[in-house]
C-alpha cells in the first residue's frame, strides 16, 4: 500500500453530524518536471497515477503521448496479433456488444449509410449488378 504526504497542503475543517472530515485542497498552481523532457509543466500537463507518491505520471502528457505512439507503431504486428486472438476467443460478446450499439445509433446509423450511398452511388450500382447477376435464378 502507498501512502500519500499531503502535509504541505491547507487543510478545511467541515463539521457533519458531529465528525470532523479533513479535506486536503490541492493547489492548482503546482508545478513538476516531466522526467522525460526534463522540462516544468502544470500538473494538469500530467495524466493521473494513483500509485505514484503524487498521484502524476512521470512523464508529462506530451511525451506519454510520443512514447506510446513509438510503441505503437514498433509493435504493431503484436498487437494486432492479441486483438485478433482476443476476437476469435469473445465473437458472442462482440456480437452482443454490436446489437446493443445499433439498437442505441439506429438514427445516425441511418443518416450515415445514407450519406455514404449518396457520395458512392457508382460503388451501390456495382454492388446491386452483381448481386442481382447472382440471385436472378432465384
Amino acid at each position: 500500500m502507498i501512502l500519500h504526504n499531503f502535509t504541505t497542503l491547507p487543510i478545511v475543517f467541515i463539521t457533519c453530524d458531529e465528525i470532523i472530515i479533513y479535506i486536503q485542497i490541492k493547489e492548482s498552481n503546482k508545478m513538476k518536471k516531466c522526467k522525460k523532457c526534463g522540462i516544468d509543466k502544470n500538473e494538469s500537463d500530467f495524466y493521473k497515477n494513483i500509485e505514484t507518491k503524487d498521484g502524476l505520471e512521470p512523464q508529462c502528457k506530451e511525451c506519454r503521448k510520443k512514447h506510446s505512439k513509438k510503441y505503437y507503431e514498433e509493435n504493431k504486428d503484436k498487437r494486432n496479433n492479441s486483438i485478433r486472438i482476443w476476437r476469435a476467443n469473445n465473437t458472442e460478446k462482440l456480437r452482443e456488444w454490436g446489437k446493443q450499439w445499433r439498437v442505441k445509433n439506429t438514427e445516425n446509423r441511418k443518416e450515415y449509410e445514407k450519406q455514404w450511398r449518396e457520395k458512392n452511388k457508382e460503388k451501390m450500382s456495382e454492388y446491386n449488378k452483381l448481386w442481382y447477376e447472382a440471385h436472378k435464378n432465384k
